[in-house]
């Protein structure tokens, strides 16, 4: 069997690693995504895998494979007829359609079916613990613990239609991930932005800028248009929450944007296309500049929305302020996102005492 999607690649202290980097036609047929991997064979084995599922899912195609009711898969296209899919927002419904790939497609143990081709009715507790420890070792614990939720609420909704006997997935601990912390420090902020200038990316150098300054997600900011700018002002909805935001711009980002001699369509593009930066391949590009560059390699272009809150909290900026520039509606989780510092704490004691130290 031919190997594809297999690359080496170099990390920022000259050790090699390999990647799987698929097509988007795998992307979107298994819902696998792109993966490190510290060996050839790794990587070569998890390819293989790969292409010996794709091959499936075409034969099931070309077949006009019919979804059976009483399957997993059943069950996942019964909820997607649902009044609760269709009012769920398009963002989630591209994130969830991704997490039932992951699901449809795992193979527990030996099995010789996948898990989505499997009667309903036969899921047990331990098939739950056993598919969310496969798909912990196979992605991350992140990924298996939004598996886990997807199954928890769609096994419920056909509880309630009487389509499964019991939800299998109600009873486990599934425990919430600690909240990300991870700032950058600004040295690390003005290295990156360098370091995409330098490479030819003008557009991502803006658009991590607008996620530092505005303290915004980078999803947001690589939809956002020109018309969004009036006055000034950046005039949005974020789409995760529906928060409608005006926030200044500052004249570094206006310098940028001008610098780009463009005035129509996205403020930001993808510097190698042309086009709209999709769902991905912002972080793609940023992840490789924070590997060029020699930054920490656990940098994420979205921990720029939180260092920028933070260095507000830092700059002795209320939380009513803070929050309407991130657009936070609840002071409880803007506690949680902003990062407690020392120049946090510094100016909480200044502020109490007058400056004074004795």
């Amino acid at each position: 069997m031919q190997i594809k999607y297999v690359h080496k690649r170099t990390r920022a202290d000259g050790t090699p690693y390999w990647v799987f980097n698929p097509g988007k036609y795998l992307k979107d047929a298994l819902g696998v995504t792109f993966k490190p991997f510290d060996t050839e064979q790794e990587a070569i084995e998890y390819s293989q895998q790969v292409q010996d599922d794709f091959y499936d899912h075409k034969r099931r195609q070309d077949r006009k494979f019919h979804i059976q009711d009483d399957t997993v898969n059943g069950i996942f296209a019964y909820y997607q007829a649902q009044d609760e899919w269709i009012d769920t927002k398009p963002s989630t419904k591209t994130t969830f359609k991704m997490l039932m790939s992951v699901i449809s497609n795992a193979r527990l143990g030996t099995a010789n079916i996948r898990f989505g081709d499997m009667l309903a009715k036969n899921v047990s507790n331990d098939h739950a613990k056993a598919l969310k420890t496969l798909i912990q070792e196979e992605y991350s614990p992140h990924r298996a613990l939004h598996c886990m939720k997807v199954l928890r609420l769609i096994w419920n909704i056909a509880l309630r239609a009487n389509r499964v006997k019991h939800n299998p997935f109600s009873k486990m601990r599934i425990k919430a991930m600690k909240p990300r912390t991870v700032c950058w420090e600004s040295s690390e902020v003005d290295t990156f932005i360098k370091q995409c200038d330098s490479y030819g990316y003008p557009n991502l150098s803006l658009l991590a800028l607008m996620c530092y300054h505005l303290c915004q997600r980078p999803g947001d900011m690589r939809q956002v248009t020109f018309t969004n700018i009036v006055d000034g002002e950046l005039d949005f909805i974020q789409e995760k929450t529906g928060t409608a935001l005006s926030i200044e711009i500052t004249d570094e980002i206006i310098e940028r944007i001008d610098a780009l001699g463009r005035s129509e369509g996205t403020i930001v593009v993808n510097d190698e296309t042309g086009n709209p930066h999709t769902r991905w391949s912002y972080y793609k590009q940023a992840k490789k500049m924070i590997i060029q560059a020699g930054l920490p390699e656990h940098l994420r272009i979205s921990d720029l929305r939180r260092t920028g809150a933070t260095e507000m909290a830092e700059s002795e900026s209320t939380e009513d302020e803070i929050r309407a520039v991130t657009g936070h509606q609840s002071r409880d989780v803007l506690n949680i996102y902003v990062r407690p510092t020392r120049a946090i704490a510094r100016n909480g004691m200044r502020r109490r005492f007058g400056g004074r130290r004795k």
